[in-house]
């Protein structure tokens, strides 16, 4: 049975058919036990989950993350009744119950060849929990992390002041030389919202293991052209979103960053006008933004199947090729310009100007997760457009080169590739979601239920969608 479950080759020109003798059956039975102990496990799909079952594979190997799950202090935490874990505590019990019927390798379904785990009860807690994911269709397996991930941070999370919160930071990052550069940016980039926060006096930052695991922090500051005032915002961020730039075009028709970029700095402007509005305005959306999010981005990047389109529904462009080195360039080192309908308003000169606009990193956490942004509405032709460049990616990357801001690059900025997802077909809509996850030393294809070792070779030649990498 286990041979079956495991795919192990034949050794020796044994033949299960033929019948083996004790001594070949037990040196059959320790190799398979090996080789399923060391293996992924595959994951039933069920009504298009292939979305979910790829996010599982990834959170599911990463050792921070399970072994909190799986402690005394977040079973403990499990069972306490607060709001926050009582409205959450059904679809926690399920992630932590699905965790360890995988680590342990129980309740395995086996076919002639391969072994895998039916997580029906967790992705149905997920879709009450997240109801916009039920669909009779494809998902978008970043937005499906994102949900998971946020589900799980608030099930545990601390809450914090931002003053607390910039010393949780400093605390995290045990570098006391660099200590008071961080301070000093995060204490500017927070300032509009400590603001609020002390107005209120309720505190506005969750913390939990979670996000120390996933969440990076940069700083957007926008420059206005004419008075050279400018105007940093601290952004925490689970996953980086890059852009591919193909040419100018492609450039002009980063629709929805440009877009989501406006709107940030609009609501800085009418925060200070209406501080009451937006501060009732800013505790919704806590308890709001990733179901707006969600669904923000089935409306840009999303088109239904029942819509018709007057240029059709999607077109998938050209192939070409670039690679990670040059996505993080686009997105940490050039500078964007803001311009026309995208001009700044500017609190100095009361007008709208044309300014810049640069991401910098402050701080990054120990697992960078990049999102290739491979789908965007193009307004004018009213249409999606799907890019099939590939994008190139290495086992390792130094992080250094991007830390824009002097003298804050951590000494170990290097990163390994942990694990890789890849999308196939011409709509976020439609398609096929598979991942490969690096365990022991070697690589895993995981196919929902079909898990099988590859060559790194493998992994390298693939397009990816989405890229996680650990901090070496």
């Amino acid at each position: 049975l286990l041979y079956k479950m495991i795919d192990v080759k034949l050794k020796d020109g044994i033949n299960l058919e033929e019948g083996c003798d004790e001594e070949e059956e037990e040196e059959l039975l320790k190799v398979g036990e090996e080789k399923l102990r060391e293996s992924p496990i595959g994951l039933i799909n069920i009504r298009e989950t292939c979305y979910f079952n790829v996010v599982l594979q990834v959170l599911f190997h990463i050792t921070e993350l399970t072994e909190y799950l799986s402690s005394k202090e977040a079973l403990e935490k499990q069972e306490v009744d607060t709001k926050q874990m009582e409205n959450r505590r059904t679809l926690i019990h399920e992630f932590t119950h699905t965790l360890k019927l995988y680590q342990n390798k129980k309740r395995i379904v086996s076919d002639e060849y391969y072994a895998y785990l039916n997580p029906k009860s967790l992705i149905y807690e997920f879709w009450n929990r997240k109801p916009f994911f039920l669909e009779m269709a494809q998902q978008d397996a970043h937005e499906c992390f994102l949900a998971l991930i946020d589900e799980l941070h608030e099930a545990y999370a601390n809450k914090k002041t931002f003053r607390e919160y910039i010393e949780h930071i400093l605390i995290n990052e045990k570098r006391p030389d660099v200590h008071k550069k961080i301070k000093d940016y995060l204490k500017k980039g927070f300032e509009d919202l400590i603001k609020v926060e002390e107005k209120d006096k309720v505190p506005k930052k969750s913390v939990s293991l979670i996000s120390n695991t996933f969440e990076s922090i940069t700083l957007s500051e926008i420059e206005c052209m004419v008075c050279h005032n400018r105007y940093p915002t601290a952004q925490p961020c689970n996953a980086f979103s890059l852009t591919i730039y193909g040419n100018k075009k492609n450039q002009n028709e980063s629709y929805t960053s440009n877009r989501l970029s406006q709107l940030n700095t609009d609501v800085k402007r009418y925060l200070e006008e209406e501080p009451q509005l937006f501060s009732s305005l800013f505790n919704w959306l806590g308890q709001h933004i990733n179901s707006i999010i969600g669904n923000m981005s089935r409306f840009l990047y999303r088109i239904p199947s029942s819509l018709t389109l007057s240029s059709g529904s999607v077109k998938v462009t050209k192939s070409g090729k670039s690679d990670l080195k040059t996505l993080l360039k686009h997105y940490f080192v050039n500078i964007e310009s803001l311009e026309n309908d995208l001009s700044y308003h500017c609190e100095h000169c009361k007008q709208k100007r044309a300014a810049t606009k640069k991401t910098r990193i402050v701080t990054l956490a120990p697992y960078l997760v990049f999102y290739v942004s491979r789908f965007k509405y193009n307004s004018s032709t009213n249409s999606v457009q799907k890019i099939t460049d590939h994008i190139a990616f290495t086992d390792t990357i130094d992080m250094e080169p991007y830390f824009t801001i002097r003298n804050i690059a951590p000494k170990h900025s290097s990163y390994k590739l942990k694990a890789v997802i890849v999308h196939s077909g011409r709509s976020t809509s439609s398609g096929h979601y598979t991942c490969y996850i690096q365990t022991s030393n070697k690589w895993f294809y995981c196919n929902d239920s079909h898990v099988y070792e590859v060559q790194p070779s493998v992994v390298f030649s693939v397009n990816p969608d989405v890229l996680v990498y650990s901090r070496n």
